[in-house]
């Protein structure tokens, strides 16, 4: 009996145990399998490319196209389609022409005379004839409601005003002065004008006042951006934040670079200056890409392959080590209390 209750016991601790290695392994899979990807573009009178994204021996896969001015996208998970297009299964033509194909019976011919075409045995359909002329048969009217008619003796009512006075509407205007009130004097007209116009130039000073509130407030939080920039834990901060960003572009750029390329622009001088660019851009990838310039004519012309691999371990060994960093902890806080959040 006590073995039961042991083995019962030991049932939760069993299934959480297997729970915590399913979700480990799913983690490891996550952090160190890594994501690969391979894309390729080809131009000479149309554009193409295509891009295959992959992940877990094509558990899933990810394809894009770009053919004939359109975007294709599919996504397949353990090799069954979610998105896009599925192929549909192609039939025989004689199978699907016969399916389609009504069946008609034949038709049975009579023998005819010589001379005389073939007459179907099928009969003909006898004339419907007119039915007999059956007694039309009055209905008689339904009761209708007479209208009723006004007598023509009876005159209409007539509704005569009452006698009484007209509303009297007064003629003199409403901003005028009332009868009997003296009007505003030239002092009294000074004063008024002189009055706005102090309450004018108070408003004018107002305005000039918060601006120049505004412009010392400016002033104020560039000085301290400034400071904040060249602080000593700003520029450490910055520093790591530069090393991390080129160890994951390292990790994430592409293995392999492959094509060759030939371009030209409108200006000979605009494309000297981009092959220089572009002549960088071929040291960085190996020199695996050819690339050419045209000075005649403007043209873009060539073909692309590049493949490689994204772990997502690397990003969080990065985001790891940035939040870890007491430099950028301290700058963080100090924008937080500048921006008042």
């Amino acid at each position: 009996m006590l073995h039961i209750f042991l083995t019962i016991l030991k049932i939760p601790f069993i299934l959480l145990a297997v729970l915590l290695l399913l979700l480990l392994t799913v983690t490891l899979l996550l952090l160190f399998v890594p994501v690969r990807y391979q894309a390729s573009a080809e131009k000479t009178e149309v554009l193409t490319a295509t891009a295959r994204i992959t992940w877990l021996l094509h558990f899933l896969s990810v394809r894009i196209r770009y053919l004939d001015g359109k975007l294709r996208v599919s996504v397949k998970i353990c090799g069954c389609t979610v998105i896009g297009e599925k192929k549909k299964k192609r039939r025989r033509m004689g199978q699907a022409a016969k399916k389609a194909a009504p069946e008609i019976p034949p038709q049975k011919t009579l023998p005819s005379e010589p001379g005389q075409p073939e007459t179907s045995a099928l009969p003909e359909p006898e004339a419907s004839e007119p039915p007999e002329d059956e007694p039309e048969v009055s209905m008689p009217p339904e009761d209708e409601p007479e209208a009723s008619v006004p007598p023509e003796d009876e005159p209409e009512a007539f509704v005569q005003p009452e006698d009484g006075p007209e509303p009297e509407t007064s003629a003199q205007p409403e901003d005028g002065p009332e009868p009997g009130q003296p009007r505003a004097g030239i002092f009294e007209r000074l004063k008024i004008f002189f009055e706005n116009l102090a309450n004018s130039f108070r408003l004018l000073l107002e305005k000039i006042r918060n601006i120049r509130q505004n412009i010392e407030k400016l002033k104020r939080k560039l000085d301290y951006y400034k400071k904040l920039w060249y602080d000593v834990h700003t520029q450490e901060a910055l520093r790591h934040v530069k090393k991390e960003i080129r160890y994951l572009i390292r990790h994430y750029f592409p293995g392999k670079i492959e094509g060759n390329i030939l371009f030209g622009l409108d200006d000979p001088a605009a494309t000297g200056q981009l092959l220089g660019i572009m002549s960088i851009l071929q040291v960085a990838a190996g020199n695996h890409v050819i690339v050419d310039a045209d000075f005649t004519k403007p043209v873009l012309e060539g073909r692309l392959f590049m493949k490689g691999h994204i772990r997502a371990c690397h990003a969080v060994k990065m985001a790891l080590a940035l939040l870890l960093d007491k430099n950028i902890r301290i700058t963080i806080k100090r924008i937080r209390k500048l921006t008042g959040r």
